[in-house]
C-alpha cells in the first residue's frame, strides 16, 4: 500500500512578528505635509507635498500620494501628520501603485 505523502508549504512568518511597533489606522482624511530636506536646509516648516495617511505607527508612517521622482528611499523628509508637530524621517521604502500614485513608509528619526 502507497504511503500518501502530504506536502505543506514552509509556514510564512508573521507580518506582526516582524514589525517593531504596532500599526494603527487614522482617522479617515489625516493628511501629512511633506517638506524634502536634501534639496534645502530651511528653517520654517513649508509644505512641498501633501500626501494621504494610510497608517502609523509610533515609529513612523505609510502615506499615498502623486508619483514622484523627488522622493526616493534614503531621503530626509520634514513630516507633519495633521495638526502635529513636525518630524524629520527617512523614506525606507517606495512603491509605485500606478503611473501617477506611489505609497511610501517613513521612519521617523526624532
Amino acid at each position: 500500500m502507497e504511503k500518501m505523502i502530504k506536502k505543506t508549504a514552509p509556514k510564512k512568518k508573521s507580518a506582526f512578528k516582524k514589525r517593531s511597533a504596532i500599526r494603527f489606522t487614522p482617522d479617515l482624511g489625516t493628511i501629512a505635509q511633506l517638506e524634502l530636506l536634501n534639496l534645502k536646509k530651511v528653517q520654517n516648516f513649508g509644505t512641498e507635498m501633501t500626501a494621504l495617511v494610510l497608517e502609523e505607527s509610533y515609529r513612523g508612517c505609510g502615506l499615498a500620494l502623486p508619483l514622484s521622482e523627488a522622493l526616493q528611499v534614503g531621503d530626509k523628509v520634514k513630516v507633519r501628520i495633521g495638526a502635529g508637530a513636525p518630524l524629520i524621517a527617512e523614506v525606507r521604502w517606495r512603491t509605485e501603485l500606478d503611473s501617477q500614485i506611489m505609497r511610501i513608509g517613513l521612519m521617523y528619526l526624532e
